[in-house]
């Protein structure tokens, strides 16, 4: 997997490099193998009033596939963990989507080629 990591008013240290490598490698088993994924890893720091002053946004394009997440946190892994979350969830959905449209077609294939024998 191929990722872009940038840093908006934040430097981007090994540590948080090597932990953000960490998550994306978690995430690969749910993306098809391909030449063809990429992920851009977005990290800023912003001051607000209320709550998070740290966002974090995983942009992962998979084939024709997008999956996008954000979220703020009172920390920086604090928002890549909450982010990462997200993604996950949206990977394990299309991936379970996936799997499900397969079976449902495998067993209809099945069910037809049983129709033939008899």
């Amino acid at each position: 997997m191929n990722y872009n990591l940038k840093g908006t008013g934040v430097g981007i240290t090994p540590e948080l490099r090597g932990y953000v490598e960490k998550k994306l490698a978690a995430a690969e088993k749910f993306l098809a193998d391909g030449p063809a994924v990429h992920a851009d890893v977005e990290l800023a720091h912003e001051p607000m009033r209320d709550g998070g002053h740290y966002r974090a946004e995983f942009t992962v394009a998979a084939g024709r596939a997008l999956y996008r997440a954000e979220e703020w946190g009172e920390s920086m892994h604090g928002a890549v963990d909450l982010a990462f979350g997200e993604l996950l969830h949206a990977l394990r959905g299309a991936k379970q989507k996936r799997v499900s449209l397969l079976r449902r077609t495998a067993s209809r294939v099945k069910g037809y080629l049983r129709g033939l024998r008899h």
